[in-house]
């Protein structure tokens, strides 16, 4: 598998999420999925790193941190959405796509995206969904078995 390319304010988004933003998501999982299996996923997942790219890239401009202020506008946080978006609708068309752990993290990605831009209830949209792919996964796993 490819590594995705990252831009230098890229590398700084995603450098933020794996540490320290990654290990805050997974404050009440023991097993801590976020910080120790979930970077991996976006590296060879175009349509999940630009859903983290646009999540961070939104938390960056809201709480001004990060290297670069003037690159992590709200502007590029929506422009990886609006990817994220097209990528996915493409990606629906493929059934192995639908039963993958990436989609499942990318739409809650995109859910906490709108939760924290106040898109209004788009984000419940976007979770149900996800939580419906987690089942759908989880019953083809147990036929499989």
């Amino acid at each position: 598998m490819t590594v995705l390319p990252l831009s230098g304010h890229e590398l700084v988004i995603f450098k933020m999420f794996v540490d320290p933003w990654s290990h805050w998501i997974d404050l009440f999982d023991p097993m801590k999925h976020f910080p120790t299996f979930v970077p991996h996923l976006p590296t060879h997942n175009e349509g999940l790193m630009k859903a983290l790219l646009a999540l961070f890239a939104r938390y960056m401009s809201i709480n001004q941190t990060g290297v670069d202020h003037q690159t992590l506008d709200s502007t590029a946080a929506v422009q990886y959405y609006y990817e994220t978006l097209h990528y996915l609708q493409t990606a629906m068309e493929y059934q192995l796509y639908t039963r993958s752990l990436e989609i499942v993290v990318t739409a809650s990605m995109v859910s906490t995206y709108e939760m924290i831009d106040g898109a209004g209830k788009g984000w419940e949209r976007h979770l149900k969904g996800a939580s419906g792919l987690n089942a759908l996964r989880a019953s083809t796993a147990r036929r499989a078995a």
